[in-house]
Parts: C-alpha cells; structure tokens; sequence
C-alpha cells in the first residue's frame, strides 16, 4: 500500500511540474507574425522559439495578444492559468498605466521576459530606467543556490553560458541588439543571477506574493524576472523583437523556471491524487 501511494505522488507530482497551462502574452496572438513583423520579413512570431520550448517540454501553451487596456475579463483568463508568461515582444507602454492590474489584479504567477517592462515608469520592479543592450554572447554570474539552476553546467569562470547574439536573416537588418538589461536596484524581490560585463545588472530576480515594488503596488501573486529575448534591430519594426537566444543551458533554466513558478498551490492534482489512495486504502480496510 505504502508503494502504491509512493506511485500516485510521484505520479501527481510530476503531472503538475510537467504539464502547465500557461498563459503567453505578446504581439504576436498566434504562432503567426502580427503584421507589423510580417511586413518586416517574419514569416512566424518573433518569440515562437519559447512557446515550442514549453510544447515541446508538455506543457499547454495559450497566446494572448498584449493589450495597452486589458480588462476584469483578461484577468479572470489570466489568473485561471497555471502561469503567466509575458514576452520581451510586447509594448513596454501596455505595461505604464496598468500598473495595479498586472502588479495587483493579477495573482496568478507570473514570468516577464522584458527588461523595459520593469522601469519605474513601467511596472516599477526597480528604481531606475538604464537599460543596456548585451553585445555579443551573454554569461551569467549566479547569485545563489536555486531550484532555476539544477542540473545546469557552469563554465570555467564559475557561471553560466546563458544566451547568444542571434540574427535573422529574413529581416532587412538580421543583426539584432541583444538583451535589454535593467541596470538599476531591484525594489522587493531577490536577484538570482547577474549579466556579466554589466554592472548592476541583473537577468534572473524573484518577488514573492505581498511583495511592495518602487511605486508602492503589492504584488497579488509571485514573479519572477527571467530576461530572455533579443531587442530589434535598429529602424526596425519593435514587433520583431523576442527572438529566441538561449544557449542549451539557457533553455535548461528557462524550463527550470517554468516548473518553479507553475506549482500549484496547493497541488490540485496531487490531493486528488491522495484523495483516492486513501479511498482505496478504507476500502481496502473496510
């Protein structure tokens, strides 16, 4: 009995690591370029590298347009999901307004992947607005232990090998500007891992629910800062920005990421899970 209960864990356990419902926000409402990135050259969404990641991962993936007005609807369809991704490809000023439905309403946990999200005259996850591009391949320093690093191979230098620079070549200017990095004080969360070459920037932060971010929202639910994503080339459409950058351990922690911030809570599918071996054992019993 103790191993068939042991079974039904495991079993419930890895269902709600590895099978996700995640809401993914971006210009891009379809794995089809929205028409400003098509007219520049795409013929797919510019971030469609992430959602095969998670698909290809099990997990169940939703685009959602990113809106510069979203409603009490758009809230209840986010916090029904497991996680809330919100791409590097949206509109940092969908996110300047709105401060208390992302950073309050919203209580569903929740990844943002752009730096220019997080200024203080955005959502205010830091305290400045310094924002440096990356040039060339990205490594990163690791802060502290963490469940985003596990089973992820260090460098030589002790960190991680975490992105590189991409190119599209279907676009006009192929070479993009890398990774938009907020170089200012984190206000209510924990870094996790910082950008080599840029001081005071970080890649990886987290806040926990309750959390007071810089303009004084409380946050409704968990976040994490998980930068990832290159920035358009210039004099091209911002709708091409989010193309796909990790490096093979890169796209280890953004997975790692996901099954950190998707766990259920409580775990729904592991208490049911015990709810029927311990059916089984009072009938059994009985």
């Amino acid at each position: 009995m103790k191993k068939a209960l042991l079974a039904v864990l495991l079993l419930t356990g890895l269902s709600s690591a590895h099978a996700a419902n995640i809401a993914f926000i971006s210009f891009h409402a379809t794995d089809a370029p929205s028409a400003a990135a098509a007219a520049a050259g795409l013929t797919s969404a510019s971030d469609i590298g992430y959602t095969n990641a998670l698909t290809a991962a099990g997990h169940n993936v939703t685009r959602y347009a990113t809106k510069d007005d979203p409603t009490a609807d758009d809230a209840a369809i986010y916090n029904a999901a497991d996680l809330v991704i919100i791409s590097r490809a949206v509109s940092s000023g969908h996110y300047q307004q709105e401060t208390a439905f992302w950073n309050t309403a919203i209580t569903a946990p929740v990844i943002n992947m752009g730096g220019y999200t997080l200024r203080n005259s955005r959502l205010n996850f830091t305290d400045g607005a310094d924002m440096p591009d990356t040039t060339g391949n990205v490594a990163l320093s690791i802060v502290g232990a963490h469940p985003i690093f596990d089973g992820v191979t260090l460098n030589g230098a002790g960190g991680v090998d975490y992105a590189v620079n991409v190119e599209e070549p279907l676009l006009a200017t192929p070479t993009q500007r890398g990774i938009s990095v907020n170089a200012n004080n984190v206000v209510g969360g924990t870094v996790l891992a910082t950008v080599d070459g840029i001081a005071n920037g970080f890649a990886i932060a987290e806040w926990q629910k309750g959390a007071t971010l810089n303009n004084g929202d409380v946050l409704g639910g968990n976040r994490l800062v998980f930068l990832s994503g290159s920035r358009e080339a210039s004099g091209i459409s911002s709708e091409t920005a989010g193309l796909y950058d990790l490096t093979s351990e890169g796209n280890k922690m953004f997975l790692n990421a996901v099954n950190y911030m998707a766990v259920p809570e409580p775990g729904t599918a592991l208490l049911a899970g015990m709810g029927c071996v311990l059916m089984m054992f009072r009938r059994r019993r009985n």
